[in-house]
């Protein structure tokens, strides 16, 4: 009966992300079996949130920061053309007043 609980559950981990360490002692107690399962599982938790913090995260700021100086310069392009749309309407509508001085 323990035999089959123990193949069952070795066949169950054969897919694990950690597998030697389990079968390195295929006769362990199953209370121990326990404890190195869960010690191994917050091993490879802390493993995880370690990668996600070195990498991951400054990824993200840098694409944070990337799109935010691509939305600036946008911005600032985008004044620009404002500016010089002004300028343009500026002459026109200056022209257009000599233009009645003229005829007046």
């Amino acid at each position: 009966m323990f035999r089959k609980a123990d193949s069952e559950r070795e066949t169950a981990f054969k897919g694990a992300s950690y597998p030697s360490i389990i079968e390195a002692e295929p006769h362990m107690h199953r209370k121990n079996r326990a404890l190195l399962e869960e010690k191994s599982a917050q091993v490879i938790s802390i493993i995880k949130n370690t990668l996600v913090a070195i990498v991951v995260k400054p990824t993200i700021r840098k694409l944070h920061l990337l799109f935010g100086t691509i939305q600036l310069i946008l911005v600032v392009i985008a004044a620009f053309r404002k500016i010089k749309g002004l300028r343009k309407n500026q002459s026109y509508f200056f022209r257009a007043c000599a233009d009645n001085e003229k005829n007046t």
